[in-house]
């Protein structure tokens, strides 16, 4: 709900944006410019590392769900105690976006989210050693508020660059990330939780330790090379980097002029703001039920309840040695790969019949039908 919000922030603090970083250019003929070479060039710069960004935002936050069985053995955590950990992280999500997003127009996107990455991908190495329950909260919480950041940012930094048609395709090949994620996630899963044993650690601790550093390493890239303006962008000639901030002043200048709501207040006053957090909400909570749940569900279906074994004797997670925890990570992997192809597909049909509402609202209802029907059939299969 609050990534739409910070879109709103917007206009005023864009054109402040704008003014900090424009640079004097002497005339230049700008008729000439190839008007959708530039576009495509900026797009592939920033949908790029972007693109990046997300896998590796979904990675961190969903690499929980893979480790779950073996953290849950090996710390003794219940269902309860697991499901409020992933919980709790979108306490400190909720909490601090909108501080973020203000950070984030004040000092732009290269520096906050650089910052922010390197300390989600610190936190989510430290949670490589959580030895409880309330460290265990702690890190969580900490990683909500090290991400919470991170998509809006995203969406207000492209929209210096892109026009309303461009966005969408721009957020297309960057959402895609959400389900690609889960494809590449579940095989890396696999192979680092095979190293269970290695140097005394569980496989467990080797998925957050080599899913968490990379994140750092991350930063610096993302902090270097992620162009903070038009003007400024080296992916650009420089008559295309005068044409394309000439466009986007001009467009922020005339949203600037036609907008009812450019701040804050009218933000959080706007009812469409509400709407459409309303639905994000909605879509997210079956998102992570499933991200968070898939693995377990698997496990159960395919082996039994990890309570029910425990109590019975049956080894479970590291007892069970890494092999079992990775053939469940690649399982939960296929879950995701038809998505990851839907969404393309969906995308392009859209981008065809110029059309967005059918396409946007169908799915989801048909998302929400078959979750219906997954859930009797769970029920089915399980209870007595």
């Amino acid at each position: 709900m609050v990534s739409v919000s910070a879109s709103s922030v917007g206009n005023d603090a864009q054109t402040n944006c704008q003014q900090q970083t424009h640079v004097d250019f002497e005339p230049l003929e700008l008729e000439q410019v190839d008007h959708k070479r530039a576009v495509r060039r900026v797009s592939r710069h920033l949908v790029s590392l972007f693109f990046l960004l997300a896998i590796t935002c979904y990675l961190d936050r969903a690499n929980l769900a893979f480790a779950a069985s073996q953290l849950r053995e090996d710390l003794h955590f219940s269902a309860t105690t697991y499901g409020l950990g992933a919980g709790v992280f979108f306490i400190g999500y909720a909490l601090f976006q909108i501080p973020s997003n203000l950070i984030l127009v004040k000092v732009g996107a290269p520096p906050w989210l650089g910052c922010m990455l390197a300390l989600w991908g610190a936190v989510a190495a430290l949670s490589a050693f959580i030895t409880s329950a309330t460290q265990f909260m702690t890190l969580r919480f900490l990683l909500g508020i090290a991400e919470c950041g991170a998509f809006p940012g995203m969406w207000y930094h492209l929209s210096l660059f892109l026009d309303a048609g461009e966005l969408g395709v721009a957020y297309t090949g960057i959402t895609t990330a959400t389900a690609l994620s889960q494809v590449i996630g579940g095989p890396l899963a696999a192979a680092l939780l095979l190293l269970d044993g290695t140097f005394g650690l569980h496989g467990w601790q080797w998925l957050f330790i080599c899913e968490g550093i990379p994140t750092i390493i991350f930063a610096v890239i993302l902090k270097v090379y992620l162009a903070p303006t038009p003007a400024t962008a080296q992916c650009l000639t420089t008559q295309e980097r005068v044409w394309l901030q000439k466009r986007q002043d001009e467009a922020i200048a005339a949203r600037t002029e036609s907008a009812c709501h450019s701040s804050v207040k009218g933000g959080l006053l706007n009812w469409r703001v509400w709407y459409l957090g309303l639905v994000w909400l909605l879509m997210e909570s079956a998102l992570f039920g499933i991200i968070f749940w898939c693995p377990q569900l698997i496990e159960a279906g395919f082996y039994g309840s990890q309570d029910e074994n425990t109590k019975a004797g049956i080894p479970q997670g590291a007892a069970a040695g890494g092999w079992h925890d990775s053939k469940v990570a690649l399982l939960s992997a296929a879950v995701f790969a038809p998505a990851a192809v839907a969404m393309m597909i969906n995308a392009n049909l859209s981008k065809q019949a110029q059309e967005r509402h059918w396409h946007g609202c169908l799915p989801v209802f048909a998302a929400g039908i078959c979750l219906e029907y997954v859930t009797l059939a769970l029920y089915c299969a399980f209870m007595p």
